[in-house]
């Protein structure tokens, strides 16, 4: 089991959690430049793991989305942590950052109203209604100051 707390650059921290059989925990600057880490960690969590590329670029897209929310909007000027767990028959993950309040949770689906497609709906909104589409479960909670997003999919189809 692999367990841990790494930085955007893999750096091992410390830290354990014996509920998975895979977990591990990286710090991200609330900076878009850091990206290009989010997805490299995915991918080597992935392989530990034992993904199929398949959900590997799932949960690239999900937490792309959520990760560039935080760093577009929260407003937060400290790192944040990104935790990444895995089972047999599902995989969690959770964001943590100390910008301002936000549930998305409780954003609606977007009314577009009029628009014949892709390219006439409003910009905004549209990501989370996508993240919401792809997990099994979305909570959050506010706590010491922090956001806490977690995102639950399911594996039992890989």
């Amino acid at each position: 089991m692999d367990t841990g707390h790494r930085d955007a650059h893999g750096e091992r921290q410390g830290g354990s959690n014996t509920s998975w059989e895979v977990s591990d925990s990286v710090e991200l600057p609330p900076d878009t430049e850091e990206l290009p880490a989010v997805f490299e960690v995915i991918e080597e969590f992935g392989e530990r793991a034992g993904w199929p590329m398949d959900f590997v670029l799932r949960v690239q897209l999900v937490l792309e989305e959520m990760v560039l929310n935080v760093m577009n909007h929260s407003g937060a000027t400290e790192p944040m942590v990104m935790k990444l767990m895995s089972k047999e028959d599902e995989a969690a993950f959770e964001i943590i950052d100390r910008g301002i309040p936000f549930d998305p949770t409780g954003v609606s689906a977007p009314v577009q109203g009029d628009a014949d497609s892709l390219e006439d709906m409003a910009i905004g909104g549209l990501g989370i209604h996508l993240v919401r589409s792809m997990v099994q479960e979305m909570r959050y909670q506010r706590s010491e100051g922090a956001n806490h997003l977690t995102l639950v999919l399911d594996r039992s189809g890989d």
